[in-house]
């Protein structure tokens, strides 16, 4: 149902979107019809038939796994694109800032090559103890009983005397920018519908078009990402609008990443709807440190 409705709604403003601009979609060079959803990132054109065949899918921002809603619809192309792995990163991003910061669990390996023991998942933390000196912490390594047991029939506590073993886990320092981007992007659009990508010139290329297209390519570096670890002051709304000083106009959307009861709050910022182009943004990501810029903010509440 919730598909259903995203799709109607959509499809809905799209419709009303190219017609206050008197724009039109062609295929062939026939005038397509209404009932057709475009995909915010392919720009591919879907039926409600596509929600049989799944070949349109919902898309949850940001990720479920870092507390993200079903916000809108997606080419199922775009998330086999992206990848279960590219996921799997963004959340280990995120689950290392726990790490450090909270003392929240990663997964491990335990490892021990001369038992045969090739890797039972484990969980580490870093815990800190109010015996321990201050500032000093020390990490625990933890197992489910089931798991215990498979290490007892490796003969690892019986055969613990001179024993050797391996715990391997992953961390991540380095966000992955483009799901990022991915996400204020898509946060954006379920608020704002097509006017992000449609005016009376027609599709915008110089500014959503280039977005969109950094998005389909990992390697195009032209969008001029913006973020900062932190949210901007809105109330009613994750997206907001900086209109004055004009040299700076540009969108802004709040994004939050939710992991065992914490929040990592960032900004990103995205051109603004009447912008022809990337001057502004280029603009604020060069502001030097130390220059105070006041900016005239307001917020968007849904407008589709």
């Amino acid at each position: 149902m919730k598909k259903i409705n995203l799709f109607n709604r959509f499809e809905s403003n799209l419709q009303n979107t190219l017609n206050k601009h008197s724009l039109s979609i062609k295929a062939n060079g026939v005038a397509l019809s209404q009932g057709y959803y475009l995909c915010p990132i392919s720009l591919r054109l879907f039926s409600s038939d596509s929600l049989i065949n799944q070949t349109l899918t919902l898309e949850h921002v940001p990720p479920k796994s870092l507390g993200g809603k079903g916000l809108v619809l997606v080419d199922k192309e775009i998330n086999n694109k992206d990848g279960h792995s590219a996921d799997k990163d963004f959340l280990l991003f995120f689950q290392t800032k726990n790490f450090i910061e909270h003392g929240g669990q990663l997964e491990a390996r335990i490892s021990a090559e001369t038992l045969g023991m090739n890797g039972i998942t484990t969980q580490f933390a870093l815990t800190r103890d109010a015996q321990l000196e201050s500032g000093e912490a020390k990490i625990q390594v933890t197992t489910s009983a089931k798991n215990i047991k498979a290490m007892e029939y490796k003969g690892m506590f019986s055969n613990w005397d001179g024993l050797s073993f391996r715990v391997s886990g992953k961390m991540s320092k380095k966000v992955n920018a483009k799901l990022m981007l991915k996400c204020a992007y898509l946060t954006a659009f379920s608020i704002i519908g097509y006017d992000l990508l449609f005016d009376k010139r027609g599709y915008k290329n110089g500014t959503y078009g280039v977005l969109i297209q950094a998005l389909n390519n990992p390697d195009n570096n032209a969008f001029p990402l913006i973020g900062f670890g932190y949210h901007a002051p809105l109330e009613k709304s994750d997206v907001g609008v900086i209109n004055e000083p004009k040299d700076y106009r540009s969108l802004f959307v709040n994004l939050s990443f939710k992991l065992d009861d914490h929040v990592y709050k960032y900004v990103i910022f995205l051109p603004h709807p009447d912008e022809e182009n990337l001057d502004c943004l280029n603009r604020i990501k060069n502001i030097p440190a130390g220059q105070t810029v006041n900016f005239n903010i307001s917020e968007i509440v849904r407008k589709i």
